[in-house]
């Protein structure tokens, strides 16, 4: 009994320190967190009509707080809307979201139901619309470039868009990693990318940390175009601005008369339009349908 006595406590100290040094073994093993806080808006590219669950915590076993819209499709024009959320920060390629929001604006109908909480998604589903023209190696303006379009151009295309998925996210940044098996051919031509951006990646994928994110999927955030930074806050512009364009029609400089002028490529004028009317372009026609979006607003 007493040689019992001597032995338990230095079993138990034994004991003690083997499962000690299997828990550091384990922690040393494990992917090490990569959270970082981050203030940026992205959009949800789901398109299982299940749409995107939101987890409770930054893996794919965590439960579930509800889900995220799919993709809408306009059933006559193609165009596709993407529930739009804010994104806080990243762990590993999962991102603290809140705030989603429907564009009814763009639908054309009510706002459709969807979780509005915090919550994680993974990144495989996000995407981003940046108004940068160069990818940098870390999110920092004086780290080297590693991504540039050939002419200068900036990549906020919709090609860029749908080409690239969230990767990680710090401060007013993100990380974009792209495929190129999802960019069309004219565009992977026009791209510059440098071989640290494609180290670590499977073939045909590369990445880039860019800022100048605009949150907007209508169109373009005035103040973030270009390199240059800017202290001009960003300004929503009328989202009819990009289809006016495609088909030839030019509106009023700022600062003119409220109305717009219209003309059409064969030079014939349209009536001036009455302040606050909203165009809608479809197969290279143009209609006065409703009220209130011709002005820029902030």
């Amino acid at each position: 009994m007493a040689t019992d006595r001597t032995f338990k406590p230095a079993f138990r100290a034994l004991a003690a320190l083997v499962a000690s040094t299997l828990a550091g073994t384990a922690l040393a093993s494990s992917p090490t967190s990569a959270r970082s806080q981050c203030e940026i808006g992205a959009f949800v590219q789901e398109t299982d009509p299940a749409g995107l669950n939101v987890r409770a915590a930054p893996n794919a076993k965590a439960k579930i707080l509800g889900k995220l819209l799919p993709v809408h499709v306009d059933p006559e024009q193609g165009y596709r809307t993407r529930a739009e959320v804010e994104v806080v920060a990243s762990d590993n390629g999962w991102f603290l979201i809140r705030n989603a929001r429907d564009n009814a604006d763009m639908t054309g109908q009510p706002e459709r139901p969807m979780y509005k909480g915090e919550g994680w998604v993974s990144g495989s589903r996000l995407i981003v619309k940046s108004q940068a023209n160069v990818g940098r190696a870390a999110p920092l303006a004086s780290a080297p470039e590693v991504l540039r379009f050939r002419d200068g151009d900036t990549f906020d295309s919709s090609a860029m868009m749908d080409g690239g998925r969230l990767a990680a996210c710090m401060g007013k940044w993100a990380q974009v990693e792209f495929s190129e098996g999802r960019l069309p051919a004219e565009i992977r031509e026009k791209l510059q990318v440098s071989p640290p951006a494609r180290q670590g990646l499977p073939a045909g994928r590369f990445r880039a940390w860019v800022d100048k994110i605009c949150d907007l999927q209508e169109t373009s955030c005035s103040g973030l175009g270009g390199d240059a930074q800017s202290d001009e806050r960003p300004r929503r512009r009328d989202h009819v601005d990009d289809a006016l364009q495609r088909i030839g029609i030019q509106r009023e400089a700022p600062g003119e008369p409220r109305g717009v002028e219209f003309q059409r490529r064969n030079g014939d004028a349209d009536p001036r339009a009455e302040q606050g009317g909203l165009l809608r372009a479809f197969h290279g026609l143009t209609e006065v349908v409703g009220a209130g979006c011709l002005t820029e607003f902030a």
